[in-house]
């Protein structure tokens, strides 16, 4: 199963420096396009299923797989955004689910989730301005130290 590979960090390493790679490509895209072709909305929806790996981020591969197919970064923001509104609403539904977990909410769950949701939309916010601004790669920069450390420190156990 995917989650066994959440264990590893050679894998989440590897992941990292994988999304690095993607982020990176986004430094180069020209985003002219006005329309895409459903064989490019697959694509963008391949990067997404290949986002269940661990390290790998959701959001980034979307974002980078369509400014690369020729998506303006804002229009790629936005359609990531909404595709991520399908898997959102799944697991809220699922979670919805168990009414048992509903029962033992409390008060300290309703601030937790208010911060919860004022901090998301903050960060997507700021990830808007930095998608937009064309400094997306930029996260690379975080991204291939912490997966290169993730190697390294896989190979000294």
């Amino acid at each position: 199963r995917v989650e066994s590979f959440s264990h590893s960090p050679t894998v989440v390493g590897g992941c990292l420096l994988i999304t690095a790679a993607i982020l990176i490509t986004t430094r180069y895209a020209e985003g002219k396009r006005q329309v895409l072709s459903y064989g490019a909305f697959f694509l963008i929806g391949v990067a997404q299923g290949v986002a269940v790996l661990p390290g790998i981020s959701r959001s980034g591969s979307t974002i980078a797989a369509a400014m690369l197919l020729g998506m303006g970064g804002t229009a790629a923001f936005r359609f990531s955004f909404l595709l991520s509104m399908p898997a959102i609403a799944g697991a809220v539904v699922l979670k919805l689910g168990n009414a048992e977990a509903w029962r033992s909410l409390g008060w300290n769950a309703l601030v937790a989730g208010t911060v919860a949701f004022l901090s998301g939309y903050i960060a997507l916010k700021l990830l808007r301005r930095v998608v937009v601004g064309g400094y997306f790669w930029a996260f690379s920069l975080y991204l291939i130290p912490v997966g290169a450390g993730l190697l390294l420190w896989s190979t000294l156990e």
